[in-house]
């Protein structure tokens, strides 16, 4: 995959020109705009880098194809609808450094299963937002 696909000003990634299956997003990116591969429906599977701290709102909409995203531990916000429509996304490991979680983040991923640490902030949110979870 090339690095010309990632467009990024000052570690935030603005836009992808790509067509992969199996994208690994660049070390330095610390945020991902809104709707960056919203409906990019190639999309199977992202490698997300430790050097990112927000996954803006709709970054992965509509990404219909999506199964594995890993999601790093540096990871402190997830926005609204980030993973709005990922019908095929069934299970995401929510990150211990989670401080702020969209309640529409998963919106209409009716098979998603997260999974979060035992007594983290993402705990809270599995429960309060009644996502299916499990304890990592």
């Amino acid at each position: 995959m090339a690095t010309d696909e990632f467009i990024s000003i000052c570690g935030v990634l603005v836009q992808y020109k790509g067509n992969s299956k199996d994208i690994t997003i660049p070390d330095g990116i610390r945020k991902i705009d809104p709707r960056v591969f919203a409906s990019c429906n190639n999309i199977e599977k992202v490698s997300l880098p430790e050097s990112l701290n927000i996954i803006a709102g709709g970054a992965f909409s509509g990404c219909h194809n999506l199964k594995h995203i890993s999601i790093p531990d540096s990871v402190e916000i997830i926005g609204p609808h980030a993973f709005g429509r990922c019908e095929k996304l069934e299970t995401i490991c929510l990150p211990r450094g989670l401080k702020r979680l969209s309640r529409t983040a998963f919106h209409l991923c009716d098979n998603l299963t997260v999974y979060v640490p035992k007594g983290s902030y993402s705990e809270m949110c599995a429960k309060i937002m009644k996502i299916p979870y499990d304890i990592i």
